[in-house]
């Protein structure tokens, strides 16, 4: 159980620090450009007036289109890392993380009150269109959630832990 949570919160760091990565590097470069573009200005600045704002303009344009350039490059990044996400499974656990907590909360109204509550919003939980549940009878509920093409399904005849470990067993 503890080696596939830590797995999953691995990937889910490695993919993170990928993304810090070429963020970092997208910053340098664009902080590098515009050092370079400031030195340029300056040597503008030293040369007679007519030349002055032609080259001003071209500098801003360039500057301009670094800037954008490093802003595009990032989103296409940011679009690629996300399939990998998906594919490593790092979503299906975040789903499962959250489905563990609303049973783990379902768990205690049952301990306090001797039944599952009739709705989720009867605890005071908020109503996600993603997430269904259904009260099957006093001591047995069913939730399943769909988003973003994944499936996950879990009754409270099941164990929790399955909950952290979304397999084969949880997923559609």
């Amino acid at each position: 159980m503890d080696e596939k949570r830590r797995v999953a919160m691995a990937t889910a760091r490695v993919t993170e620090g990928r993304q810090e990565v070429l963020v970092d590097r997208i910053q340098a470069a664009v902080a590098e450009a515009v050092a370079d573009q400031e030195e340029r200005v300056l040597v503008t600045i030293h040369e007679p007036a007519t030349k002055r704002s032609a080259m001003s303009v071209l500098l801003l344009v360039v500057l301009v289109g670094f800037i954008v350039t490093g802003l595009y490059s990032y989103l296409e990044i940011r679009k690629m890392s996300l399939p990998l996400d998906r594919e490593l499974g790092v979503e299906a656990a975040a789903a499962g993380v959250h489905l563990y907590s609303i049973a783990m909360q379902l768990e205690h109204f049952r301990e306090v009150n001797g039944h599952y509550p009739v709705s989720l919003d009867r605890m005071g939980l908020p109503v996600d269109g993603a997430l269904q549940y259904t009260r099957i009878s006093d001591t047995e509920y069913g939730m399943e959630y769909a988003a973003d093409g994944m499936a996950l399904s879990f009754r409270s005849t099941q164990p929790l832990s399955q909950l952290l470990h979304p397999g084969s067993d949880l997923q559609d």
